[in-house]
């Protein structure tokens, strides 16, 4: 997918195929999340082998949460979700948008 299309643009196209294959939007918000969590550890490992044991891992982490707490599965996925997973999207958009602005203040200078 790469091919034609910038790293950043792959990733939100494939990390919103990924989450509306959940067909949930909780749970469809949080595979758009780890879509594009995952589509950057391809992205800088070069293997899929990496981001394919961190969804397995996640999965198997969710899937252990929900017995131990007693709740769905989709519970679980949820409570992760809001308590953690939104504030680090949150926070990492932030730092992202901040660095852009930061690379672009230095080639405005550069170029001054």
């Amino acid at each position: 997918m790469k091919k034609g299309f910038s790293f950043w643009s792959a990733a939100i196209i494939s990390a919103l195929l990924f989450g509306l294959i959940h067909l949930n939007l909780l749970q469809g918000m949080v595979g758009f999340c780890l879509g594009l969590v995952l589509a950057y550890l391809v992205y800088k490992t070069k293997s899929i082998w990496i981001p394919f044991i961190f969804h397995g891992v996640y999965n198997s982490t969710i899937v252990i949460l929900g017995y131990a707490l007693g709740g769905t599965v989709s519970e679980i996925t949820n409570y992760l979700f809001l308590g953690f997973g939104l504030p680090i999207f949150v926070v990492s958009l932030i730092v992202f948008i901040i660095r852009k602005i930061k690379e672009g203040q230095k080639n405005l200078r550069r170029s001054i």
